[in-house]
């Protein structure tokens, strides 16, 4: 699996299908949209680019512990979670260059907040389409998530750097059909 352009590319088998059951893919047309839209937003509003790392896959959701996470839930045509999480330290630095009050933590988060609010908008405008409901994100400080986000997988993890601070997206999205997605450009992503 790669990435060009902070968007991937290729396919990749990482695990077998026995390790999380029969869904064992995920489509990067539903993916890249909220990859190229944090690169975007994070340009636009903060003037600074940030680079994306190799892409991972777990099994499991990323720990929440320690960090805060913006989580973004699909349903409708497609059903999963986008995840955006920063670690504390990276919330300060990121609240600061958002050009909010870096010594509250309270508006540190709402920083995050706003940012997840602005990715999950252009990515929705990206998608294009009405099969898919994107919620407003639900941020979660320093605490596992007991909603259904915890019992989805595989997990792609994508890492990314900027001046300031490291953050990672977790995406675990299933469906729809390669049909319902119509004119939407892309490669499934098989793992």
């Amino acid at each position: 699996m790669s990435m060009m352009g902070g968007q991937i590319r290729e396919s990749c088998k990482c695990f077998s299908s026995d390790d999380w059951g029969n869904d064992t893919s995920m489509d990067v047309r539903l993916i890249n949209p909220f990859i190229a839209s944090t690169v975007r937003v994070f340009d636009m509003m903060l003037g600074m680019q940030v680079k994306t790392g190799k892409p991972s896959v777990s099994i499991q959701r990323p720990p929440m512990r320690e960090c805060v996470t913006a989580t973004i839930h699909m349903r409708g045509g497609a059903q999963g979670a986008v995840i955006l999480q920063f670690s504390r330290e990276a919330v300060f630095a990121f609240s600061s260059a958002f050009g909010m009050d870096s010594s509250s933590f309270s508006d540190a988060v709402d920083a995050v907040g706003e940012f997840a609010n602005m990715v999950t908008g252009a990515a929705k405008s990206e998608l294009g389409t009405d099969l898919i409901e994107i919620s407003v994100p639900k941020i979660y400080i320093d605490e596992e998530s007991s909603d259904r986000t915890a019992r989805l997988k595989p997990w792609l993890c994508v890492p990314f750097s900027g001046e300031t601070c490291s953050f990672h997206l977790a995406v675990s999205i299933h469906g729809p059909r390669s049909s319902e997605l119509g004119s939407m450009s892309g490669e499934m992503v098989l793992i």
